[in-house]
């Protein structure tokens, strides 16, 4: 019965599971801020998005007077 209680007062005095659950919750807590901003800045973000594509996409202008003539 010693025994016992003296793995039960180890147990609660060990804190290596401590660090894991404030790493769990810090990661809650990052992904609920980035669900709140995502949701916040949807309509910007697709604005942005789109431009960058059609920027990506677009077909570029031929250079004026840079290039060799064949």
């Amino acid at each position: 019965m010693k025994r016992l209680a003296t793995q039960i007062r180890a147990f609660a005095r060990d804190e290596s599971g401590a660090a894991v659950a404030e790493y769990g919750l810090l990661l809650a807590i990052v992904a609920v801020g980035m669900i709140t901003l995502l949701i916040t800045f949807k309509d910007a973000l697709i604005t942005w998005w789109t431009t960058l594509q059609g920027s990506i996409t677009a077909t570029p202008n031929s250079p004026s007077g840079g290039g060799a003539t064949p």
